[in-house]
Order: C-alpha cells, then structure tokens, then sequence
C-alpha cells in the first residue's frame, strides 16, 4: 500500500496531537488488514471494520485521533474459516498471536502481527514504512447469544468463569501452580461442561480453547443478537441485532475504504452510546501506544550504547 510523505508526519486532529511514529504504525496496520483482506476475497470470508475502527470509519473517515490499533469483526463461520487458512496464507514473516499460540499473551483475541520482535534493519525499516515495532490487526469474533433468560444466564455465567480462569492462570502454567482459586473454578467448569482438561499440560491454552467453544455453542442456532462474548460477559448491554450484519456497505478510511455493517448506527449506539457522533476521548483498555513497553527497550538500547534515540522513531 502506497502513502504519500506527507501522511507520517504528526498532526493534530481533535484537540489530540498524533506522532510520525504512531502514524507509521497505522500504515503498517493497514498493510497487515491489506494481507488479511487478501484471504478473505480469495476465500469469500466476510469481515468488518469493528470497534474503535468501525466509529473512525463512519465518524472520522480514519483513525480516531487516540486510537492506535485498527480492529475488525467476524461472524463465527467466517472467523472459523479464516483461523483454518490463515497460517498458510500469510506473508512471510507475519504471525497469529493470542493465548493458544502464544503461551505469554493474556489476549483471548486473535492478533496478525507483522513480526515477532523489534527490528531496526534497514530491510525491515523500508518495508514498514520506519516502524521498528510489531504492530498488527486484533480480530474479533461475534457470537450469537441464546434468546431464552435461563439459558442467557448459564451460558454468560460459563462463558465469564472460562475467560476468567484464563485470565488468572499466569503464563502456562500447569494447574497445580496456579492459585487455589483457578483451581477451584477449573474443577467447576470442568464438572459444569463435561469435559476433562490435561493437569500435565499448560493450563491457559487448555482454558481459552473451552472459553472459546463455549462462546461458539449457538452459532448455528436462530438468535436475535450477536456479541464478543469476553466483553459481554462484562457487559450485558454490549450485543448488536445480527440483522445489523446482513449486509455490508463500504466507508473510506485514510488513503483506503473498509467494509462497515450496513446496520453500523445499531452497533455504533451498543458501543459507544446514542451520542457517538460527539468525539470524547476514553481510556484505552491498553497503555497508549501498544507498543510503548518495545519503545522504553529500544530507548534503553540506544542509551546503553551512547547513541541518540532516532528522530524517525519519535
């Protein structure tokens, strides 16, 4: 994807100034979703721009001023479908990271990453547009949610103890090393969902394999809305009509236009509220940017060998 000189350097846009480094990371970003766009046209998957993505597009035409990841949405069918072919179809280089391939990531989220480290290499540099950092796509899956209360409840209360563990089991560790409370919750979702985990293997995989079977249990069952089950568990008021997801329209987006809802202000209002039009900086949900913790190291290893922090990283 080609973008003009002028789109890296930093600019203001609702009273929040955006970094040269920050916009290089958006174009990699774009160029990850280009590769991940790819297999879906070849395979006929369906995808949205979602989230803070999806109000960039309708509101802004682009990245929210704040917002530095890009995040699109699948179906169940499709997100299943594209998990199949994605390993093989990727570029060179590019990486599926979430809890079940990475045992140190916490995400229960599917991220493609367009590298696995901090690269300074001018071979890297040039290809990603002087962005050191990984930097990627978080992809979401939406699941439908039962119709009737009781089952509404069961479902949600699993669902929730499921993530949770995952959450709390630490960096693949075995069962017997977690705390005795994920312990004891993993012995009640094993006896509430019929199954048996491996104790002798890495717990947190194990974990949000079940979290996630059990966020897929109605995806082929007539339900009234659709979620991403982790942040539904949280909060109940977060579910779209699935009619909203019949059809797609498509917005622009920076240099480039991204498939949206046909039924988006549905989506938009569960989001973010009836006001959603108002720009209003919320906190992130992750320290800003993402990659902020790769940045501390590379100005450290700069540091530790007398040498200035490049001005193209700033």
């Amino acid at each position: 994807m080609h973008f003009d000189e002028s789109f890296f350097e930093g600019e203001e846009r609702n009273g929040f100034y955006i970094r040269p480094i920050i916009k290089r990371a958006w174009a990699v970003e774009l160029d990850v979703l280009e590769a991940i766009s790819r297999i879906c046209r070849k395979y006929q998957i369906r995808w949205f721009a979602g989230s803070g993505t999806l109000l960039g597009a309708v509101r802004e035409h682009g990245f929210i001023a704040w917002d530095d990841d890009l995040d699109i949405a699948m179906l169940r069918p499709d997100y299943e479908k594209f998990m199949k072919l994605a390993r093989k179809e990727l570029p060179k280089g590019y990486r599926m990271v979430n809890g079940r391939q990475d045992k140190d990531s916490d995400e229960a989220i599917l991220r493609i990453v367009n590298t696995s480290s901090v690269n300074v290499s001018p071979d890297f540099l040039k290809k990603n547009h002087g962005c050191p950092y990984m930097i990627g796509v978080d992809i979401f899956v939406l699941d439908r949610i039962p119709d009737e209360p009781a089952e509404e409840q069961n479902f949600r209360a699993l669902s929730a103890a499921a993530y949770n563990s995952f959450k709390e089991a630490g960096r693949g560790l075995l069962l017997s090393e977690c705390s005795e409370e994920v312990q004891q919750e993993t012995a009640d979702l094993e006896l509430n969902c019929g199954v048996t985990l491996d104790h002798e293997a890495p717990i947190k995989p194990q974990l949000l394999d079940l979290a996630d079977h059990l966020s897929a249990m109605y995806y082929d069952v007539p339900a009234e809305y659709v979620s991403i089950i982790p942040i539904y568990c949280i909060r109940q008021t977060f579910k779209f009509p699935i009619g909203a997801f019949d059809k797609t329209d498509r917005m622009d987006f920076e240099t480039t236009s991204l498939p949206v809802p046909a039924g988006y202000d549905e989506v938009l209002k569960a989001s973010y509220g009836e006001d959603y039009m108002t720009p209003k900086q919320r906190k992130s949900m992750h320290e800003y940017p993402y990659f902020a913790p790769s940045e501390r190291k590379l100005r450290e290893m700069y540091a530790e060998k007398g040498l200035d922090f490049p001005k193209e990283f700033e």
